[in-house]
Formats: structure tokens, C-alpha cells, sequence
């Protein structure tokens, strides 16, 4: 009984199996300790390169980026993420919104901008990998703060500032 072994996972299955420890790593990614989010990332790429889904193979990048992040090694954590990325000028919007993130914080403001700008070519569905416009409106906001030009990161600020005044509480 119990949970069967990892090489016992093939097709949809390691499908599965890969997004659900995605997701879970996403929700861990502030608080678990590295270690967890280093053990959820070594699961992923052991079954996500048995997943039908050619994206599975590189959920394990996403992961270990946000490790790479969480340690503050920012250029290891761009690497990973671009890595992440199942074609260049898309992919999902959480991965975009982080490897963004990465961007900023090895002080590339503007690398972050046309990052992010990549995030609203992107589709709102599959399974919880995408993220509000909203989001990514306060994100270009702080990027283009970062990179000196008020006036643009006025604009996405008042998109996020309309956005949540009609908001449901």
C-alpha cells in the first residue's frame, strides 16, 4: 500500500504527478525550506520527463529557480527559469512573472519590462500555471519605476489600482 514509486509513473500519470508538484512548490515557495523545494524539484524532473507533455520536462527549471531566488543567486535563478520555458516568447505566466523578478533583482529593469511584456501574449488557462493581469500590471508597474520612467509605471499602477477598487472584498 501507500504511494506507489516514482518509475511506476508514466504518460498522464507523470503528467500529473509533475504538475501537482509544481503547484505545490509554487504554494511552498515562501516559507518551505530550500531543502523541500530542492527535494520537490529532484521528484519533478525524475517524473516529469516520463510526462507525454513536453512542458513537463522542464517544470524541474521552474522549481529550482525559485530555489535559486530564495538563496539570492539571481543569475542561476534567470538561468533556470529561461530554462523552464518551453518555447522563448511564451510560456507560463508564473515562470515569466519569476524569471521577471530575477531580472530586477540582478538590475535589469528593463529585461524585466520585455519579459513581462511576453506574459499578456500568454493563454489563462491550464491548470493554475497562469496569474492574474492584475499581477502582472503591479509587475510592470515596479519595473518601470526601476527603470526611470514614471510616467509608464503610473499607467500600470492605476491599472491595478482601478482593478482592486472594483474588486470584490
Amino acid at each position: 500500500l501507500g504511494n506507489p514509486p516514482e518509475s511506476s509513473f508514466r504518460g498522464g500519470d507523470a503528467r500529473t504527478f509533475a504538475w501537482h508538484h509544481a503547484l505545490l512548490a509554487d504554494a511552498l515557495a515562501e516559507h518551505a525550506d530550500v531543502a523541500t523545494l530542492e527535494a520537490l524539484a529532484d521528484s519533478i524532473e525524475r517524473v516529469g520527463t516520463r510526462s507525454y507533455y513536453g512542458r513537463d520536462w522542464r517544470l524541474h527549471h521552474h522549481v529550482r529557480g525559485i530555489v535559486a531566488m530564495r538563496t539570492g543567486n539571481f543569475p542561476r535563478a534567470e538561468r533556470e527559469l529561461r530554462e523552464a520555458r518551453w518555447v522563448a516568447a511564451n510560456g507560463w505566466t508564473r515562470t515569466v512573472l519569476e524569471l521577471a523578478k530575477a531580472q530586477l533583482a540582478c538590475g535589469r529593469p528593463t529585461d524585466a519590462i520585455r519579459t513581462l511584456r511576453e506574459a499578456y501574449a500568454a493563454h489563462p488557462d491550464a491548470m493554475g500555471r497562469y496569474l492574474p493581469r492584475t499581477e502582472i500590471d503591479l509587475w510592470m508597474a515596479v519595473a518601470f519605476r526601476r527603470a526611470g520612467r514614471p510616467d509608464s509605471a503610473s499607467v500600470y499602477a492605476a491599472y491595478v489600482r482601478r482593478t482592486l477598487a472594483n474588486a470584490d472584498p
